[in-house]
């Protein structure tokens, strides 16, 4: 017995109703029944009418179900009646009248295919793939399948599955069809195969990579690799996986040939470690994929370019005060600090230089140190705390202004004592002492050597305020260090010189 619900849902009791069970495979789940038949002629023949969408048709007692709408889909179904003798069916409709359905055998209808054959299925060695067929006879027969591979019957037995197997199979293009039959019409299923036999590639036991900052390193994956078929016909690809905390283009890889990958970091970024996925595919599209742990180790960066500033090249100065200016380097490296040593040449290659200064500042002032009409070159060099050391851009050029009297330009008077380094040193055979007076003072310089003996008094007298040089005559004394040793008033100053020959 069976009974439809208005709002959705087929019934089936076979103990006289005393339990029922939901028969809806294959139905909507929303189908409102309103009228039910079965065949007189054989019982497994069930009709069920939808009010949505026409009628349904079962062969197999009401456990799977198939739209049977030739004309009747989208009407609504009030009633159904079958003749005595099963082959003609009436569906009463809503409005649009009596619809009649004739027969005699209408043969077997395919409703489903696995795996779906509108493309060629590749298929490898030694696999296994099952093949499903789908089919119903309106009429109630029972249908038969056989199967054929190649227009050879591979099995009869009867069943609407095939597990193919490809062992003893060679490669190439085969047919594989199934004909349903219900033994007076035939209807034929046909898959196209291509038995491809193709082996994915290796890849295989690529060891982490480790590199310094700010350099890249060059992995042979084809070393890593093995495939059926030449290594250089593969191809490469790489997929980094996204870290927290560390940017999304610290690791850029990139691809030469045969499998050559160029991994790189970003611009002083180190850290790690970052995964990377490197993969290898063949023509066939099969592929194998290894991960790798990229570490990027740190490295010392020397601070950055910078400037001078002050006095700008090719400048004209006074010696009374000159004040040296340039840009702050920045130190790449976090945590690091960067001091500055200033370099005074006569010379642009500072072979001997004539003052340096070590500092943590961006500025110096000289005062009365250096010499009248005499052309000087500044450099700059910024070090850090690894004595990284970075040369300044540029190296700037200046003059100082010629020496003028007392009388006519009162700015020639030294602010305090002073004593020059000797020009040149070291020197052969003679070299020139510069020193200033702020008052008019006695003022003694005397030569020692480095026993403590004096060789030489080059001054000894009271002068006048103002600037003053002495040129002492060497050459008469032997190779070595000498001590040049200034006294005026409170005021005691010593250079350290050195003569040549």
């Amino acid at each position: 017995i069976y009974a439809g619900a208005e709002d959705g849902g087929l019934y089936k009791t076979t103990d006289g109703g005393a339990s029922w069970k939901g028969m809806m495979m294959g139905m909507d789940p929303e189908a409102s029944i309103r009228s039910i038949v079965i065949d007189p002629t054989n019982s497994k023949i069930v009709y069920a009418a939808d009010w949505h969408t026409g009628v349904y048709y079962s062969t197999d007692g009401g456990v799977r179900w198939w739209p049977f709408n030739e004309g009747l889909t989208t009407r609504s179904v009030q009633k159904l009646t079958i003749s005595s003798d099963g082959k003609t069916l009436y569906a009463a409709t809503q409005g649009e009248g009596v619809f009649r359905l004739s027969y005699e055998n209408m043969g077997p209808v395919v409703q489903y295919i696995y795996p779906e054959n509108d493309t060629t299925i590749i298929l490898r060695k030694e696999e296994l793939l099952e093949f499903i067929v789908g089919a119903i006879d309106y009429n109630g027969d029972t249908l038969s399948y056989t199967w054929l591979l190649n227009s050879a019957v591979i099995s009869d037995a009867k069943e609407p599955t095939y597990l193919l197997n490809t062992s003893g199979l060679n490669e190439g293009d085969y047919t594989l069809s199934c004909e349903i039959s219900d033994g007076e019409f035939l209807e034929t299923v046909i898959w196209n195969l291509k038995l491809d036999f193709n082996k994915a590639p290796i890849l295989k036991n690529i060891p982490d990579i480790s590199f310094d900052e700010d350099s890249s390193f060059i992995l042979n994956l084809a070393q890593y690799a093995s495939d059926d078929k030449p290594i250089a016909e593969l191809s490469w690809s790489a997929q980094v996986i996204p870290i927290q905390g560390i940017p999304s283009d610290a690791i850029s890889i990139t691809f030469q040939q045969e499998g050559q990958a160029i991994i790189s970091s970003k611009e002083n970024w180190n850290g790690g470690p970052v995964p990377v996925v490197f993969a290898a595919a063949d023509k066939g599209g099969l592929t194998d994929s290894d991960t790798v742990n990229v570490t990027v180790l740190p490295v010392n960066d020397p601070p950055l370019p910078f400037d001078l500033i002050a006095p700008v090249d090719s400048s004209s100065v006074e010696i009374v005060n000159i004040k040296f200016e340039w840009q702050k380097a920045i130190e790449v490296d976090q945590g690091d600090t960067v001091t500055y040593r200033f370099e005074l040449s006569k010379q642009n290659d500072f072979i001997s230089p004539v003052l340096q200064y070590s500092l943590k500042d961006t500025s110096l002032t000289l005062k009365d140190s250096l010499d009248y009409a005499s052309i000087y070159y500044w450099r700059v060099l910024a070090r850090d705390q690894n004595s990284t050391m970075t040369i300044s851009n540029q190296i700037f050029q200046f003059t100082t202004s010629p020496a003028t009297s007392i009388n006519n330009n009162q700015k020639q008077i030294p602010s305090e004592y002073f004593l020059a380094q000797n020009y040149p040193n070291p020197f052969n055979p003679n070299t020139t002492i510069s020193y200033g007076l702020p008052i008019s003072s006695y003022v003694k310089i005397d030569i020692y050597n480095l026993s403590g003996q004096i060789v030489e008094t080059l001054v000894n007298l009271i002068q006048k305020e103002g600037y003053y040089s002495k040129i002492w005559r060497a050459s008469s004394r032997a190779s070595g260090i000498y001590i040049i040793r200034m006294r005026a008033d409170n005021f005691t100053e010593f250079k350290k010189c050195i003569l040549i020959k």
